[in-house]
């Protein structure tokens, strides 16, 4: 079997684990309406992860969405308060996803600034300008608001939660995107070798920057989702949000042969830490041991990945075939 499918396996017997633990120690665990619970945690979680994940592919990171899942919200809310329908709050939201996504990418693509602290600074001044609009951090509340902002979380089609059919089709179309066009094959070039793409005649600098474009255009999604769900745009919410998106976004590296980001392992790994938040709320356990878990967890999935039982003279024989 090959590392990659090895690793894949890995990984699902540690989400089948999860699941069979907490349903054998909690009767409502398997019951519809935590399932559903869960799916509605995993489709929101799941866009953000994603984005995080592309950027990943260009070997680059992306913390703003600890705070532009927030400032979005806020910003949405803001505007609705203020008497603005609710196609005007979303498009001024996705207006300004975009500005973060192109502000991260010019100054990493263009002025060559390391990506951790330059989204870092931009996680910073988020923060403030969430404190600035909330009037220090008081949430913005839309109970009673008539545009229909609150629905967004709560509505459906044919049957099918608007949070779950975003995901499916971004889930969908980024993995159609990265594994079958001309875009997704230069951007895995991107990301593996700078100066080979150049060679290539690949505008390296372009496809860096379009990463965090679409990181941001994602975390727009869910950060409508998640202020539709709270009826409010609240300050900080995205700090969560963020750590289990970064989580599920590396967790997919170990399903790849050649540590290649990819979206059907970072949906896998979204599930694992939505199985273990939902599973630990349902026991009851404070906020750290859930903390706790999710860490402890990441770190034994990627241990069990790393090793590699097979004795020296079966490494030795495949080698040899792979040669011939």
């Amino acid at each position: 079997m090959k590392s990659g499918n090895v690793k894949a396996f890995i990984m699902l017997i540690a989400v089948i684990c999860v699941i069979v633990f907490f349903a054998l120690i909690h009767k409502s665990f398997l019951s519809i309406e935590n399932i559903e619970e869960v799916i509605m945690r995993v489709s929101v979680l799941a866009p953000i992860a994603l984005g995080i994940m592309v950027v990943l592919i260009v070997k680059g990171i992306d913390l703003s969405p600890g705070t532009s899942i927030g400032l979005l919200g806020i910003l949405a809310a803001s505007l609705i308060e203020k008497g603005s329908p609710l196609v005007g709050g979303l498009l001024f939201a996705l207006l300004f996803a975009l500005i973060i996504g192109s502000l991260n990418g010019l100054l990493i693509a263009r002025f060559n600034m390391n990506p951790f602290i330059t989204t870092l600074a931009m996680m910073f001044i988020g923060m403030s300008m969430e404190k600035v609009l909330t009037q220090g951090g008081l949430p913005i509340y839309l109970y009673g608001d008539s545009s229909g902002f609150d629905q967004l979380y709560r509505m459906s089609i044919v049957g099918i939660p608007l949070p779950i059919i975003i995901f499916v089709v971004t889930s969908a179309g980024l993995y159609l995107l990265l594994e079958y066009t001309t875009y997704g094959r230069r951007l895995y070039a991107s990301g593996m070798s700078i100066k080979g793409a150049v060679n290539a005649g690949i505008p390296v600098r372009t496809y860096f920057a379009s990463a965090y474009i679409i990181s941001s255009l994602l975390v727009f999604f869910s950060s409508m989702f998640i202020a539709s769900k709270v009826r409010s745009g609240q300050p900080l919410v995205g700090q969560s949000y963020l750590w289990d998106a970064i989580g599920a976004a590396y967790l997919s590296t170990i399903l790849s042969e050649t540590k290649r980001p990819n979206v059907m392992g970072t949906i896998l790994g979204v599930v694992l830490l939505a199985v273990i938040t939902n599973g630990l709320t349902m026991l009851g356990l404070a906020f750290y041991w859930k903390t706790f878990a999710r860490g402890f967890l990441i770190l034994f999935v990627l241990l069990a990945s790393t090793m590699d039982s097979r004795p020296a003279w079966m490494k030795k024989r495949e080698k040899g075939v792979e040669a011939v």
